[in-house]
């Protein structure tokens, strides 16, 4: 880019983006000097990895599975987990809608269900575990 180019209008702009530019520098300049001056120092915590892994150890005393492993069989209380109330469902191999999945599964547990954590299943199924599809929005059958 040559200056010889430039209108004078985009002379002013680029002079006034150059001011700018350097009175942010600057004043980065001064809060660096500043923090430099002061020392800070760090408050003693403990970090995100001894927190995550002191979870892990309690859920593990209680003989939990480790955080980020889903089980698809019965809960501890009897109760089928969502995930394998859908492959139960869908089981007769006739495709299904999220309502129709919902009336069977409370029918099925005796109760009602959450639709988001049915929602968040669905997409899990049929995205990650690829167990169900899709064969048009809002319909779900097991892949055959």
């Amino acid at each position: 880019m040559q200056l010889s180019n430039l209108s004078s209008q985009q002379l002013r702009r680029a002079a006034d983006l150059k001011e700018r530019i350097d009175a942010l520098q600057d004043e980065l300049n001064e809060l660096v000097d500043a923090a430099e001056a002061v020392p800070m120092e760090a408050p003693a915590r403990r970090g995100v990895a001894s927190r995550r892994k002191s979870r892990g150890q309690g859920r593990a005393a209680q003989g939990a599975p480790p955080v980020g492993t889903r089980r698809s069989g019965p809960r501890a209380d009897g109760q089928l987990s969502t995930k394998a109330a859908v492959l139960k469902v869908l089981e007769s191999g006739k495709a299904m809608t999220k309502n129709e999945i919902i009336q069977r599964i409370s029918a099925l547990r005796g109760g009602k269900i959450n639709a988001e954590s049915l929602h968040s299943r669905l997409y899990e199924m049929k995205t990650k575990d690829r167990t169900i599809v899709s064969p048009e929005p809002g319909v779900y059958k097991l892949r055959e």
